[in-house]
């Protein structure tokens, strides 16, 4: 009798926690309490789904069919618009943030391969969304900004992009997209450091330095 009234108390603090995310509907709660019952799970009982799979090839399973998840979105958010990918929205998006970068700074900005992003540069500007113009204190350095088109077409597009944001989210609470985005800030960091200092080694030499 008890456990019956450990399990209704348990029952009504996550309904009251529920109901303090400003969330609603039965259907709702029951997928709150999914996610609460996913969380509380021991280290165990997550490595041993499905069985004798390593935790990290879990993860990298469920990263790449989150790829092809937001590749799939993203042609959907980018049908209407000029761009074809994430990647030329990336170059667009670092002429915003960056005022005239130069090309190599949109480089390192997008993590592209340079020939792959200079030709997308290329096409961008073919498609009269941005310009090119020399540096005004080193010539041989060239800078890229919006053409009054492109600053208006980036608005828009950043409005698509900011929806297909919101679906990969999914049903996320806040706390957790703040969990969320720590932990890809410190991926991003660890594997920036790798791009920088250790973009010729080899897989298994990474991996037998990192340990």
């Amino acid at each position: 009798m008890q456990e019956t009234f450990d399990e209704l108390e348990d029952l009504l603090k996550n309904y009251r926690n529920f109901k303090m995310e400003g969330r609603k509907g039965l259907s709702n709660f029951g997928v709150f309490l999914q996610k609460q019952s996913e969380n509380n799970a021991s280290p165990q009982e997550v490595k041993s789904y499905p069985p004798g799979v390593p935790l990290p090839a879990l993860i990298a399973h469920l990263w790449g069919r989150m790829l092809r998840h937001t590749a799939f979105l993203t042609k959907k958010a980018l049908e209407e618009t000029e761009l074809r990918s994430l990647d030329e929205f990336g170059i667009l998006i670092t002429v915003e943030q960056h005022q005239k970068p130069s090309k190599s700074q949109i480089v390192q900005e997008t993590l592209q391969e340079p020939t792959t992003c200079f030709e997308s540069i290329k096409r961008l500007e073919r498609l009269g969304l941005i310009k090119e113009q020399p540096d005004a204190d080193d010539k041989r350095v060239r800078r890229v900004s919006f053409t009054e088109k492109g600053a208006a077409h980036f608005r828009m597009v950043k409005g698509k992009v900011f929806l297909l944001a919101q679906i990969l989210v999914g049903n996320s609470t806040e706390a957790e997209q703040v969990q969320l985005l720590q932990l890809l800030k410190n991926l991003d960091a660890y594997h920036s450091q790798l791009a920088i200092n250790e973009s010729k080694e080899k897989i298994e030499a990474i991996v037998a330095e990192r340990r």
